[in-house]
């Protein structure tokens, strides 16, 4: 194990009903965090507790708005009680090369690049670059959480019942900042759709490569895009398409994507 470290790990999900591959992934969020030393706690659906009422009412039955805020707010107590640096990695973030999984970097805070694969209309390969909240990283003192947690609660303010869209205080509204001010990324910690868990699920392929030289760094975890399994809108996307996916991963400690990079994926 690691020297002790300040930072403290944070997860949320359900305790009831939790598919075989998320408790894996969350096993091995909590495994990499005793190795490095960091703090870890889990909460369960207890985080929505936190929430305005009218803020869940403007929301809708959309879930994932709400765990937006709620994960900021939860993060702002535990920085308010003590802790030096808190970090959130949603469910679904699957660890396979521990070595290379680190966030302690300068930055008073960060967010996790996203390089999403899809099919154009001719078919070739789009690496979309966008920013998301899947890997956090906040320190005390820092700005951002507090304005963070304003721009969603202001947002929600002025926007009719349902009227929030899924993405809006994920992807969508931290990608719009990185395009007007500088948004530090953790990139160390990909995102793996549909496409490529199902090339994974192969043994790898030039997609892979892609993917790589879109990230440009040696991955260490991944965003497993958990909600999207079973949704019709991505045929062929199911547990078992994951979970060969992570197999694929674990057994190659993340080689089957990083050796694609130029230079050495050692860590030092």
């Amino acid at each position: 194990m690691s020297a002790p470290s300040d930072t403290l790990v944070l997860q949320s999900f359900r305790r009831e009903r939790v598919p075989a591959w998320l408790r894996r992934s969350l096993a091995s969020v909590e495994g990499w965090a005793g190795d490095r030393g960091h703090g870890y706690e889990f909460v369960d659906d207890r985080l929505f507790d936190r929430l305005p009422g009218w803020f869940r009412e403007r929301c809708g039955d959309r879930l994932l708005p709400q765990t937006d805020l709620a994960r900021l707010l939860l993060i702002r107590e535990k920085l308010e009680a003590g802790a030096r640096r808190v970090a959130w990695l949603d469910a679904d973030v699957f660890v396979f090369a521990p070595d290379h999984l680190r966030l302690d970097g300068e930055d008073s805070f960060a967010f996790c690049r996203e390089a999403w694969l899809d099919r154009g209309g001719d078919g070739c390969v789009l690496a979309t670059p966008k920013v998301n909240n899947a890997a956090m990283v906040f320190a005390a003192g820092n700005p951002a959480l507090d304005f963070l947690i304003h721009a969603c609660l202001t947002i929600a303010a002025h926007r009719p019942r349902g009227g929030i869209g899924t993405f809006d205080f994920g992807p969508v509204l931290l990608t719009q900042l990185s395009n007007v001010l500088p948004v530090p990324v953790i990139g160390c910690v990909g995102m793996i759709g549909p496409l490529l868990a199902e090339e994974l699920g192969r043994g790898g392929g030039p997609l892979c490569a892609t993917y790589a030289m879109a990230c440009g760094q040696p991955l260490g975890a991944a965003n497993l895009c958990g909600s999207l399994v079973g949704d019709p809108r991505t045929p062929g996307f199911d547990e078992a398409a994951l979970s060969r996916a992570m197999d694929a991963l674990e057994r190659t400690r993340g080689e089957i994507i990083n050796r694609h990079l130029a230079g050495p994926t050692k860590t030092p």
